[in-house]
């Protein structure tokens, strides 16, 4: 899944735990938001970066970070995530919580849906119970991993999707936001 697939599914899987109903909760989207993409923004970069200077013979292995579903999408991240919302008791950190928490649940039922096996959404989340280590990416580069990510139509489908429910909640937050600047 890419971008808005995870930032509108995660959204919507994120509504029940939030008080619905309740307008202050709509304040959360930004920190959602930042929660659903979270393990991506920490994993990709983290995954491209390093095959680039092993190509560049700057470092000798990637070592333990084989793929972009690596440190960020395990169930260990989750649970320090959580531990920490819970020790600071912010809202904030709960949000973005709670948005991992979707990531990593999208990332596992879209692994199901196309029939992945070994499912690295799965193999990343329990590490390091399988075998120690994870799975192993089936592209090499950024140019690879984009090809493959939309060409598939369960990606593609899930991205619309997302996109729609992202500007419901986007909106919605617009609003809340006008509604508490004027007062109301």
């Amino acid at each position: 899944m890419l971008l808005f697939g995870h930032l509108g599914l995660g959204n919507a899987l994120s509504e029940p735990f939030l008080r619905p109903g309740r307008p202050e909760s709509r304040s959360l989207f930004p920190w959602i938001c930042l929660g659903t993409l979270l393990p991506d923004l920490i994993d990709k970069p983290l995954f491209h970066l390093l095959k680039i200077a092993n190509r560049a013979n700057l470092i000798e292995s990637v070592g333990l970070i084989t793929s972009t579903r690596t440190i960020g999408h395990t169930a260990l991240f989750l649970i320090a995530s959580a531990g920490f919302a819970s020790f600071t008791k912010s809202r904030a950190r709960f949000a973005v919580t709670l948005g991992v928490a979707t990531h990593l649940f999208l990332d596992n039922l879209l692994d199901q849906w196309v029939g992945a096996s070994p499912s690295s959404a799965l193999i990343a989340l329990i590490f390091p119970l399988y075998e120690g280590r994870f799975s192993e990416a089936p592209f090499d580069d950024l140019e690879g991993h984009l090809a493959l990510s939309v060409t598939r139509l369960e990606t593609l489908s899930a991205e619309a999707l997302g996109l729609v429910l992202f500007l419901y909640f986007f909106i919605q937050f617009r609003k809340y936001r006008q509604n508490s600047q004027l007062g109301k």
